[in-house]
């Protein structure tokens, strides 16, 4: 793994949340920085999370095919957020985000769940 000089591009992946009718349930964050990416996927969603994990694995060029996937509506979308810090690889860019989601999210989760 290298360090980037730049911030990683981070992005939440969504997929299609058949209660609410939306592509609103988050399944991971994608850190991106040249021809370098990293997801980390959020736990518990795994079912959800297939169609980002085999879009991922067959694009042959991850950070071209991110604007595509940003116009998209549909099943799976994608939501850009802050940039990663600076001088970190896109593996720990990626974790970054996802424990700042975490720590949003779970003081809000039932604890009965």
């Amino acid at each position: 793994m290298s360090a980037t000089a730049a911030p990683a591009r981070r992005f939440l992946l969504q997929a299609w949340d058949a209660e609410l009718g939306a592509c609103v349930d988050v399944v991971a964050v994608l850190a991106v920085a040249g021809d370098e990416h990293a997801a980390v996927w959020l736990p518990r969603v795994w079912d959800r999370a297939t169609s980002w994990q085999q879009r991922l694995d067959e694009a042959d060029d991850v950070a071209a095919e991110l604007e595509q996937w940003t116009d998209e509506a549909g099943g799976l979308q994608l939501t850009e957020i802050d940039p990663g810090p600076a001088g970190v690889d896109v593996r720990t860019a990626a974790e970054f985000a996802l424990d700042e989601l975490l720590a949003v999210i779970l003081p809000l989760m039932d604890p009965a769940v």
